[in-house]
């Protein structure tokens, strides 16, 4: 008579395999969330520079005959067509959300760039994240932006 083999699992083999897939994920968990922080800091970091460049573009190319300008809150950046943030054209308005764990100093911040020569007033803007790290943006009086 000819033995039979059997080629499945154990229990005991399934169990093991269990645990440790699960030690792994409770081990990289903390990994995944600090990486998705970051990038969301980034990714904020990224938007406001974009519309304060975007913002620039637009005055200096006389977008819709006017200036244009960028609106900073605890919770969100705008970008506006008008000389003022009250007075704007809220059909042009482009909006992002922060994540709740970043600080944005200061705030609420209006900055404004002049039709046709782009410039504004000089500003630091800070990002700070829950664990302490700060971008630092910084924009020039003619307009120019940098990110530190």
């Amino acid at each position: 008579m000819k033995k039979k083999q059997n080629t499945g699992l154990t229990l005991i083999e399934l169990l093991l395999v269990v645990a440790i897939m699960g030690i792994v994920s409770v081990a990289t968990f903390p990994l995944g969330v600090n990486f998705n922080r970051r990038n969301q800091a980034r990714n904020t970091r990224d938007t406001i520079v974009s519309y304060l460049n975007t913002a620039r573009s637009f005055a200096m190319a006389g977008r819709h005959s006017n200036s244009w300008g960028v609106q900073i809150t605890e919770d969100e950046v705008v970008l506006f067509s008008g000389a003022s943030y009250e007075s704007r054209d809220e059909a042009l308005d482009q909006e992002f959300s922060f994540p709740a764990f970043l600080t944005i100093t200061p705030s609420p911040l209006t900055l404004i760039f002049e039709k046709e020569v782009g410039v504004t007033t000089e500003q630091i803007i800070h990002i700070e994240d829950a664990d302490g790290s700060i971008d630092i943006i910084s924009i020039s009086s003619q307009g120019l932006v940098t990110v530190n």
